[in-house]
């Protein structure tokens, strides 16, 4: 039940967090502070770090993908040696899902550093 707390308090704020301050590495600082807030020990807070920003940015390029009819993606994907939208999606979603699995990984572990001082 915790984890799926974490997941949906990982999307809703760090939606929010990215209205108010849109730069990609404050993802990071939110899930290690809701990590780090939840208690829980660090191999579930990867897991719903993980699970958390991917869902959020997957929604996200998949909203800004259909929005532009696939233009941007086609574009990057010829950079890219002919990768389609669905590739380069599946790509956003694996870093986003990384960078919040370690983000939540670090605000567990560093709750565990200073609950052990």
């Amino acid at each position: 039940m915790r984890f799926l707390i974490g997941v949906i308090a990982v999307i809703i704020v760090g939606y929010i967090g990215h209205l108010i301050f849109p730069a990609w590495w404050m993802i990071v600082i939110i899930v290690a502070l809701i990590s780090g807030g939840m208690g829980l020990n660090p191999l579930p807070s990867f897991g719903f770090g993980f699970v958390g920003v991917a869902l959020l940015w997957g929604a996200n390029a998949l909203f800004i993908d259909l929005n532009n009819n696939h233009l941007l993606s086609a574009q990057v994907g010829q950079l890219f040696q002919g990768l389609g939208s669905v590739a380069l999606i599946l790509i956003v979603v694996l870093l986003g899902g990384l960078l919040g699995g370690m983000g939540a990984l670090t605000g567990a572990l560093a709750r565990q550093l200073l609950k052990n001082e």
